[in-house]
């Protein structure tokens, strides 16, 4: 009985455990969408001040 009581206890953490990672998991993505959006804005104005100083070099 001991044995059988172990093995449930272990079944449940196991369990608990799982449902942990799948949260950490869409925590993680959500995270790396954010990280994505921030690169296009980065790159964005990079590109705009690029442009800007371009037009102004060009005026000159």
């Amino acid at each position: 009985m001991e044995l059988s009581r172990r093995i449930e206890k272990m079944e449940k953490e196991i369990a608990e455990i799982k449902g942990d990672l799948v949260e950490i998991k869409e925590s993680l993505s959500r995270v790396e969408e954010s990280i994505e959006w921030i690169k296009t804005i980065v790159k964005v104005t990079f590109s705009l001040f690029g442009v800007i100083i371009g037009v102004m070099v060009a005026v000159m």
